[in-house]
């Protein structure tokens, strides 16, 4: 028996426990997965899990293929018949032994008696497990791990965050290199049907399976099936299941242009951060760079964001950065002192103090656009409190601090000019 420590993305050592029996194995076993090596998947943690798993039943895709027929088909000779690899694990997930029957049948994969294909089983394996942290109901974890099957992860991502695609544009050299990247919404239509917008008001059909196949190949990069590298006329026509017109082509391609990818982000971003200063607006005040376009990533015009937590007062600044990474967005903690202003502060309010900094705080997923990481880490800040034991680069300038402490304090016109 397995005994697995999901450690939290803090710096706080917790962890999350569960215990998972494979097959007949009885030896304990602790181990611990951690999500921080992961930083690039869309849900680290998840990833983390499903790597683990994907070794200890040793369904890995280099592993089988040593296994399979192919690769020892130079000495097998034309009366031995060729196999393909199968197996069957009985997996006991929690305390009360939820049980899972993962198998595979030639070339197709079975969890409980519904097939789907193989990266599906795992996320929703790896998801069940997760869940199983937190209860032992095997009813609650068997609806659970059906409807990550139902509706697979990469379904689930475009549903929530539209779905990426990427077509070419003829370039001012005549060849068709000029890549424009975009998001589609997608709305779930039946149990095994969604809709696409690829124009105007315009909604194709695709089946789940066929959407998880898309996804694969625009989100996780795997050119397989044939999804892979759509024009805008090939994509209406898998979707519409008729041919594009002149006119139609010429509409899709503008809609495509408006739902550009890092505009459709930026936004999004921009209006999260607009929305939690309306909905704090004692405790958060924003100084944007450009107060008419109110855009990120500006170096030479910083949007700065000011937080007051329940044991500090914050600065966030935007560092300028065009890519996306781990620290785009820089923080800085209030400390009063005896020779000091708040040069550079806001308009004309001088005091006594400075601003210790930049604190390293890093995001555990390196895709967040600058926007949402000003609006994750002012949610944090607002309570220090519980951050400041999560976090041990904000914990050392937080001691001795209270909360509702009135020292080491901005002025509370800060707040009211931007209530203005």
């Amino acid at each position: 028996m397995y005994e697995l420590r999901l450690e939290s993305a803090d710096d706080s050592s917790n962890y999350s426990t569960t215990f998972i029996r494979i097959n007949n194995k009885d030896n304990y076993e602790t181990v611990r997965i951690s999500p921080r090596g992961y930083r690039t998947a869309n849900n680290p943690m998840i990833e983390a899990i499903k790597q683990w798993l994907t070794r200890k039943l040793g369904v890995k895709r280099d592993s089988m293929y040593r296994k399979s027929w192919r690769a020892n088909s130079h000495w097998v000779n034309a009366e031995r018949k060729k196999e393909t690899v199968e197996f069957t694990h009985n997996i006991y997930i929690g305390m009360e032994g939820y049980v899972i029957h993962f198998h595979k049948r030639g070339s197709r994969y079975y969890i409980n008696g519904l097939m789907a294909n193989k990266s599906v089983l795992m996320a929703a394996l790896a998801r069940t497990i997760f869940k199983s942290c937190f209860t032992d109901d095997g009813l609650e974890l068997e609806k659970f791990m059906v409807k990550h099957i139902t509706l697979p992860e990469n379904v689930s991502y475009a549903l929530e965050n539209r779905a990426p695609y990427y077509f070419y544009l003829q370039g001012d050299d005549g060849y068709y290199n000029k890549r424009i990247e975009c998001r589609l919404k997608v709305n779930l239509i039946s149990d095994k049907k969604v809709a696409i917008e690829i124009s105007d008001g315009i909604w194709g059909e695709m089946t789940v399976k066929q959407m998880n196949t898309y996804m694969n190949t625009y989100l996780k990069k795997k050119k397989q099936g044939s999804w892979s590298n759509l024009s805008p006329s090939e994509l209406w026509f898998k979707v519409m299941k008729e041919e594009i017109t002149e006119a139609q082509e010429h509409l899709m391609i503008s809609f495509l242009n408006q739902n550009r990818t890092s505009k459709i982000v930026k936004e999004r971003a921009r209006d999260l951060m607009i929305h939690i200063a309306k909905r704090y607006p004692d405790r958060v005040a924003i100084n944007w760079g450009d107060p008419e376009t109110k855009l990120l990533d500006q170096k030479d015009k910083p949007t700065i964001m000011y937080i007051r937590g329940k044991l500090a007062d914050w600065k966030l600044t935007d560092r300028g950065l065009k890519s996306q990474g781990q620290q785009n967005v820089s923080t800085y903690i209030w400390t009063e002192t005896e020779q000091s202003d708040l040069e550079g502060f806001v308009d004309e309010i001088k005091m006594k103090g400075n601003w210790n900094g930049p604190i390293c705080v890093d995001n555990l997923n390196n895709k967040s656009p600058t926007g949402d990481q000003f609006v994750t880490r002012a949610l944090g800040l607002l309570n220090d409190n519980v951050l400041g034991e999560r976090v041990s680069t904000l914990r050392r300038h937080l001691k001795g601090r209270e909360i509702g402490q009135t020292s080491q304090r901005i002025p509370n016109k800060v707040f009211e000019k931007k209530r203005e």
